[in-house]
């Protein structure tokens, strides 16, 4: 299905759903490249993160964007920020349990491995999605993860 943004004219997106949390996924690539799942920054999806997704098709990736948060296209970090802040997600992290955004990363990063027959896949959480990353290095079919920046808000 295709995305009615411009930004993501070259993507196409599915809802993912798992215990009751829904997200769209947007993806773009060659579906023979190496999958590679991106989290967006705190101010969603910005016309930077889709350079940088750009950048990592480019360099042989098949890339998937999990919209966690915020509009397409347009920078709103304040109104993304009091959202986050208010989350359930992040009291779970301050009391060091698994958050039900991670075990949705982890369904997700299952569901794009299947999409690839079994391939492992990479994943990159900038800012404050990074510390979401760092639970799917214990996913078996998750190969590398980098958390560019995690921070929590406080």
């Amino acid at each position: 299905m295709s995305v009615a943004t411009p930004l993501l004219a070259d993507h196409a997106t599915f809802q993912f759903s798992h215990e009751g949390w829904s997200h769209a996924v947007h993806h773009a690539g060659n579906d023979a490249a190496p999958p590679l799942l991106l989290l967006p920054e705190l101010p969603g999806i910005a016309p930077g993160l889709l350079l940088f997704a750009a950048r990592l098709r480019a360099a042989g990736y098949k890339v998937y964007i999990a919209q966690l948060f915020g509009g397409t296209g347009r920078r709103a970090p304040l109104r993304n920020a009091a959202r986050l802040c208010i989350s359930r997600e992040f009291a779970f992290l301050r009391a060091g349990v698994s958050a039900p955004v991670t075990q949705w990363l982890q369904a997700l990063a299952g569901h794009i491995s299947d999409l690839h027959a079994g391939a492992a896949v990479g994943a990159i959480g900038m800012c404050v999605t990074g510390g979401f990353v760092i639970p799917l290095v214990l996913h078996p079919r998750v190969t590398a993860v980098v958390a560019a920046q995690p921070s929590v808000p406080l």
